[in-house]
């Protein structure tokens, strides 16, 4: 009760120090009203219950202490008297309940306050994890997924239909299989699902466990999604490694620092013939022959010590004991850090490339010792060219003088037939040697290889026996080319036999191919050189013999003419001083053609009528012009000289000649625009036109026919064949 308090300051205190459960006041107080205390108390103990006793029964008044928060209001009368303590009893078990009440409410928002914390931290934790949490009602096929679902997945589901419609269709029935088993058994459910998330695709390992009501039925399942798309990746990047190191040929071998073997692929088995399980485990010294191990240790020190090791030739020893070359690079395997954990070898087989390099090798060393030989051969016919010009001079005798001109004719068909060997040769090499086929007698260029031969045999004493069928050997080819191959073989047959030595000569025929045998008793062939006999450059080292010199052109370029008539030649020797044979192989042609002479000795042609015949030399070689013209006027000819084309058409428009010997190759104007500006001329249509010079492909001899030129002769041209061409064309132009 407070209507005691003799003040306001000594009710505060009690009010607020105060030991009591409720508060009974009277409206009528000495100091204040009953609303203004009833105020303070509330204000001061907002729980306390508050019961009005009052001798007035002013409604207004009861109302109003209502509304500031009495909690009963009893007028004091005998009636009421005996109500006031249950009243105060109400109030307190009212004041106990409203205390539980709020402290329950606290309580609730408290833990609501504490479970949506958790669910924020499990929410983080998940999305940390790239984790996914899900559960479905398998009664209604519902499907609730974690808030970062949307994140990582690109949509929210809230159904089974919508997660399935997502999944690449190759792996529905799969994963529908899985989820199905994992119902009906009531376990745990595991399974990873390719989803499509737009152009890219990814994985998820998805784990689940059943959800059970208090009775023990399955009413669902709850797990969690993880994002294992990285690790689908690495392990089809590390299959696809693997497939690449598996399918090389080169030898791939893993080991540690120390050198021992962890990995062996396909190729290393290949060239080495270890298995993997014999190797691996061993100490890679296993394949490296003994002079080379400390140099493979300190290789191998030397990258553990983080320094560069660049690629470099090595050999390695195999399974069967044989040394490979093989070239090396080596690459460290590190971890995160960077520390070398491993050393990666890749051995590349070079045997064809050592080989190649041998026969380069080879090749060059074979060019130095040619380019020296045609220096030698160039230089030898000179010698006595220019001795035998001295022999030429007035009053040397007749004898001397015949002499020296058939050493300058010797020395002068010694260096074109070695000029056109060169030639034929690079165009055989470039592929573009032309082959004219006729049908042919083989045995006229049989015998004439061997008259152009003949006089070296004679020379050397050396007897050329010759046996060739009575019926004609019909071959399809150049008799040109033939005759060529025939007489590089026999010339070499006569270098490589001694002085009285045999040289026997055979020809046959089958059905299918005609077989020309040239056999010597001379020198004979070593087995080793027999393989390389004919590559070009390729000389016999043979002391004492006659074979000193050649350039080792003439057997090579006789086995590609040869081939380029269909056909293959051979050599055979069973040793040295045991001789040799060679045998050229050509298909047989049909019926042969009449025997005849294909290639003639030209005949001599007399200056019959010469004098009244002009012709015009035209060369920029003025040795050359001048000395044509002296054999010209020799025969009895008009010769006039020119040196390039402008003076050509000059003095051909003043002397108008019946001939012009022409040069292809002049400075300025070439010969073809002198040709075609002399047959424009008014008087050039009967003028006798003849090419000679150093061009003398077919299509050289094309463009010389179509710029006007009725023959085409090569340099050096035999002065008794140009007098026939010369007389030719007298005819001709007459």
């Amino acid at each position: 009760m407070f209507d005691s308090a003799r003040d306001a300051h000594e009710f505060e205190k009690v009010a607020t120090y105060g030991n009591f459960d409720a508060a009974i006041i009277d409206y009528q107080l000495k100091w204040t009203t009953g609303i203004e205390a009833l105020r303070k108390i509330k204000r001061l103990r907002p729980d306390c219950p508050v019961i009005m006793f009052t001798a007035s029964g002013n409604t207004e008044v009861a109302v109003e202490a209502m509304k500031e928060g009495l909690d009963d209001y009893i007028v004091k009368t005998p009636k009421h008297y005996a109500r006031l303590p249950y009243a105060v009893e109400a109030c307190l078990d009212r004041a106990h309940q409203g205390r539980e009440l709020a402290q329950a409410r606290s309580d609730r928002i408290v833990l609501s306050d504490q479970v949506a914390a958790g669910k924020q931290r499990l929410e983080f934790a998940l999305e940390s994890a790239g984790l996914i949490a899900w559960e479905v009602e398998l009664a209604t096929r519902r499907l609730h997924l974690s808030p970062n679902a949307s994140m990582i997945l690109g949509s929210q589901w809230t159904s089974l239909s919508e997660a399935t419609a997502a999944i690449d269709p190759a792996e529905l029935a799969r994963v529908k299989r899985a989820y199905e088993a994992a119902v009906n058994a009531g376990g745990p459910f595991t399974c990873e699902v390719r989803l499509a998330r737009g152009e890219d695709e990814v994985w998820f390992e998805v784990r689940g466990q059943p959800l059970r009501e208090a009775s023990g039925g399955l009413v669902g399942m709850t797990g969690v999604a993880a994002d294992v798309t990285d690790r689908h990746r690495a392990e089809r990047d590390r299959a696809q490694l693997v497939a690449i190191v598996e399918s090389s040929e080169d030898a791939i071998i893993g080991m540690t620092p120390d050198g021992l073997v962890t990995s062996w692929n396909g190729g290393a088995g290949q060239l080495l013939g270890y298995t993997s399980d014999e190797i691996i485990g061993q100490p890679i010294a296993k394949i490296i022959p003994a002079e080379l191990r400390e140099q493979e240790k300190a290789t191998l020190e030397r990258l553990a010590g983080a320094e560069r090791v660049e690629h470099y030739d090595s050999i390695r020893l195999a399974k069967s004991g044989r040394q490979i070359p093989v070239s090396v690079g080596l690459s460290p395997i590190l971890d995160a850090s960077g520390r070398i954990i491993g050393i990666s070898k890749i051995a590349r087989d070079i045997t064809e490339r050592k080989r190649a390099e041998e026969a380069l090798r080879l090749i060059d060393r074979r060019k130095d010792a040619f380019l020296a030989t045609l220096a030698h051969e160039l230089r030898n016919p000179l010698a006595p060219i220019r001795y035998a010009t001295r022999l030429l001079e007035p009053g040397v005798p007749a004898q001397m003088a015949s002499d020296a001109k058939k050493m300058i004719d010797r020395q002068l068909a010694q260096m074109s037939h070695l000029l056109d060997d060169l030639l034929d040769v690079s165009r055989v090499t470039r592929g573009v040697l032309e082959i004219r086929r006729e049908q042919l007698d083989l045995r006229a260029i049989i015998e004439s290889a061997i008259a152009s031969v003949r006089p070296l045999a004679e020379a050397a004493h050396q007897d050329l026996a010759v046996s060739l069928p009575e019926e004609p050997i019909s071959v399809n080819g150049d008799s040109v080319r033939l005759a060529q191959v025939l007489e590089n073989v026999l010339h070499n047959g006569t270098k490589y036999t001694p002085a009285g030595g045999h040289i026997a000569v055979t020809a046959s025929s089958t059905r299918d191919e005609v077989i020309v045998s040239i056999k010597d008793d001379g020198i004979g062939i070593p087995g080793e050189a027999l393989p390389t006999i004919f590559e070009l450059f390729v000389q016999l080292d043979a002391p004492g013999s006659r074979a000193a010199g050649g350039l080792g052109i003439g057997l090579s370029l006789a086995r590609d003419l040869v081939r380029l008539h269909g056909g293959e030649i051979e050599a055979h020797s069973a040793g040295i001083g045991l001789g040799s044979e060679f045998v050229v192989r050509l298909p047989r042609a049909g019926e042969a053609p009449a025997l005849t002479e294909t290639v003639a000795e030209p005949e001599k042609v007399a200056a019959l009528g010469a004098a009244g015949v002009r012709l015009l030399v035209i060369d920029d070689n003025v040795d050359a012009a001048t000395s044509l013209s002296y054999v010209l006027k020799l025969a009895g000819y008009q010769t006039t000289v020119a040196h390039d084309g402008s003076q050509a058409l000059e003095l051909a428009e003043t002397m108008r000649p019946s001939i012009v010997l022409l040069d292809i190759g002049l400075p300025g104007m070439s010969g073809y625009e002198v040709a075609r500006r002399l047959r424009a001329a008014p008087w050039g249509r009967g003028l006798q036109l003849i090419a000679i010079t150093g061009w003398g492909q077919e299509s050289d001899r094309a463009k010389s026919l179509e710029a006007g030129f009725d023959a085409h002769l090569t340099k050096p041209v035999d002065p008794e064949v140009l007098l026939q061409h010369i007389a030719r064309a007298a005819r001709n132009a007459a």
